[in-house]
């Protein structure tokens, strides 16, 4: 399974074409789609319509819409439970220097389901953890 950050669905799964991500990221959502091991976390969803709300996205979204091709196009849809809000809290602890609440739960949930998380966000990428962040721009 490939868990995908809130940055590559917008960019990969909504079309924003800022060039940010790279041919190898490209190649490995649309592998990891294709086989059914492409993935999102819930929280994904409420961040996208919580920066749609505040008007911070540079292009109109309907997140219902999109989350509706994404699972049509085979995309796992993973909930948040307790494991995933238990890791969350922990990960200031582990030495996570991010204070926002969606990559904290999508962190969690790589780290849960025991998979790679692909990401633009530095944070992360930088984070000396056990998590499998994969660098997006690449």
């Amino acid at each position: 399974m490939l868990l995908l950050d809130t940055n590559v669905v917008l960019r990969f799964c909504w079309g924003v074409a800022d060039g940010k991500l790279g041919t190898e990221a490209i190649w490995r959502v649309d592998q990891a789609t294709r086989r059914g091991e492409a993935a999102v976390s819930a929280i994904t969803y409420w961040e996208l319509a919580l920066l749609q709300s505040k008007r911070r996205l540079v292009v109109e979204l309907n997140v219902a819409l999109l989350r509706m091709r994404m699972v049509a196009a085979g995309v796992r849809d993973l909930p948040i439970g307790s494991m995933e809000a238990e890791q969350a809290a922990q990960l200031g602890e582990m030495g996570l220097t991010t204070g926002d609440t969606a990559d904290r739960f999508i962190l969690a949930t790589a780290l849960v389901q025991e998979c790679p998380l692909l990401t633009l966000d530095q944070h992360m990428l930088s984070w000396d953890g056990p998590a499998n962040c994969i660098d997006a721009s690449r």
